[in-house]
């Protein structure tokens, strides 16, 4: 395996040191994999001698005994001794068998999830150094040909864009032409574009077809229309109802101060209509 130039913080990616490593590691994982595997294989094996072979002492050990003795009255205390404690020596001998192999496996399977996880932490180092994750994600990205795709939808995209601009650029040319055209062959009338503007913009608040409700400030009872063209905050009058001047009161009296016993009736019949 060749040296790969990466470079990562300044420093140069050894790809060698990286395979030595994880090769001594995946061969410490390999020896404790199988020194755990012989461990409890041994453990069953030993487990089941201790049990056959001195049973097969123990027993042989009694029928010289009957052999030798015609009566068990005849035995010494030491004969005695032995027919008892030898099967619990054979007990407490396989129990100590047991815990040792048990002490064993623990410390060699403590060994080996340590050995693992420098294992893991050594592939991470491994592709951080070099980068394996975004490698992976350009090769990917350029190697299936998606970054093409994806220009050709962003090309698109801005081609509709475009296409949209220039229709709404030639709309509205095309809208001001016959403006301009019909404002000529009115013979300098302006009703078609103020009709235009008025749909544009909204309506003059200051036109002569403009009226405003008058509505006093104290009861918000309604007193008509002001005149045509006319804010209603510049009308002078008095409310019938609560006896509140309102509008311009500091202003002299003129045509537009009123009552709202002059407001005509079809002045009336309009506020029904609206």
């Amino acid at each position: 395996m060749g040296w790969v130039p990466f470079r990562q913080g300044g420093k140069k990616f050894d790809a060698d040191k990286f395979e030595k490593e994880l090769k001594g590691l995946s061969g410490k994982i390999t020896a404790n994999d199988k020194k755990l595997i012989k461990l409890r294989r041994d453990r069953e094996t030993y487990m089941r001698a201790v049990i056959l072979y001195p049973l097969s002492v123990y027993f042989a050990f009694l029928a010289y005994i009957f052999y030798l003795r015609s009566d068990w009255t005849d035995l010494s205390w030491y004969e005695w001794l032995a027919v008892v404690l030898l099967p619990v020596g054979f007990g407490h001998l396989r129990k100590l068998i047991g815990m040792w192999y048990d002490r064993t496996s623990r410390i060699v399977t403590g060994n080996l999830e340590k050995l693992r996880e420098e294992h893991e932490e050594k592939i991470q180092e491994l592709k951080e150094q070099s980068r394996f994750d975004r490698t992976a994600e350009l090769l990917k990205r350029f190697g299936t040909g998606e970054d093409i795709a994806e220009m050709e939808r962003e090309k698109e995209e801005i081609l509709k864009t475009r296409e949209e601009y220039f229709r709404l650029l030639e709309q509205g040319e095309s809208q001001k032409s016959a403006i301009a055209k019909i404002g000529g062959q009115s013979g300098g009338s302006n009703s078609v574009y103020d009709a235009f503007v008025n749909m544009m913009i909204g309506p003059d608040e200051t036109s002569a077809e403009q009226r405003y409700a008058l509505i006093c400030q104290k009861c918000h009872r309604h007193n008509g229309l002001a005149p045509p063209g006319t804010f209603p905050h510049l009308v002078s009058y008095e409310c019938p109802g609560c006896g509140t001047m309102n509008g311009a009161v500091s202003s002299p009296k003129s045509d537009l101060v009123s009552t709202p016993s002059e407001i005509s009736e079809e002045d009336r019949e309009r506020e029904d209509e609206i």
